[in-house]
Formats: structure tokens, C-alpha cells, sequence
């Protein structure tokens, strides 16, 4: 299953017609990063997804929500209440 950041992001590669070799080339990653990224296989450090946005011309941005969330279920399995780990 793939996030929507990462789905965006796999998006506008598309989109722009940039393979994986290149915007992993272009951002100074392996490629292996952009096949783990697409396959899901690992948690993307937020530098990693801000790098590689930026070469698509894409910029990750905090927004406050409408309502607060007290709960979150993590793709892990676990669950955060309240930013408790």
C-alpha cells in the first residue's frame, strides 16, 4: 500500500516523464531508494521525500487541520494517541 505522499510523488514522475533512475540520479540517491520508496519496503526519512520532490518541483509543507486528530493508526500496526508512541 502506498501513502499519498509517496503516490503524489510517483504521480508527477510520471506526469513529467522522469524514470526512477533519473530522479534518484537527480536528487543524488541510489536507486534502490526510489525502488524501496515505490514497493513500499521501508519508512522514508522526510529529507529523502523533500529531496527528491524538490527535483520534481514539489515542497512539503506542515498545515494545520480542520480538527485535531486524538488518535492514529500507523502503518505498522501500532497506534499513536495523542503523539504517545
Amino acid at each position: 500500500m502506498t501513502d499519498a505522499i509517496t503516490q503524489h510523488l510517483l504521480d508527477t514522475m510520471k506526469a513529467q516523464h522522469i524514470s526512477a533512475v533519473e530522479l534518484a540520479a537527480r536528487a543524488g540517491y541510489d536507486r534502490k531508494t526510489l525502488t524501496d520508496l515505490k514497493h513500499g519496503h521501508h519508512s522514508t526519512r522526510v529529507s529523502t521525500l523533500r529531496d527528491l520532490g524538490a527535483v520534481l518541483g514539489l515542497e512539503l509543507v506542515w498545515r494545520p487541520v480542520a480538527r485535531g486528530v486524538d488518535c492514529v493508526d500507523r502503518d505498522d500496526g501500532q497506534q499513536s494517541t495523542n503523539g504517545a508512541k
